[in-house]
């Protein structure tokens, strides 16, 4: 129920920023979730990036550089530590 919950937050930002979100914005966090990601600690600058790989089409890319944009205004920090969350895609 828990991931059900923020997939459905996630999904009620896209249409701020992705016009289709309704016809693809839950394939587009399907996609998320499912893709390949690095997770890379800085302990010097309390961080934890995720690097994100790229997603199947343009489109899903450019709606993941806006939600990842998103994410990062939220500071929100991995839990259990002081590591805040940076998010962003490497897809070009």
């Amino acid at each position: 129920m828990l991931s059900y919950r923020a997939e459905s937050a996630l999904y009620n930002i896209m249409p701020e920023f992705y016009k289709s979100t309704q016809k693809e914005g839950r394939v587009i966090l399907k996609e998320i979730f499912t893709s390949d990601a690095d997770m890379v600690p800085d302990y010097q600058n309390n961080t934890l990036t995720i690097n994100l790989h790229s997603l199947s089409t343009p489109r899903a890319n450019q709606a993941v550089k806006q939600l990842c944009a998103f994410l990062n205004q939220t500071e929100t920090c991995f839990p259990l530590t002081n590591l805040k969350l940076i998010y962003k895609t490497v897809a070009i």
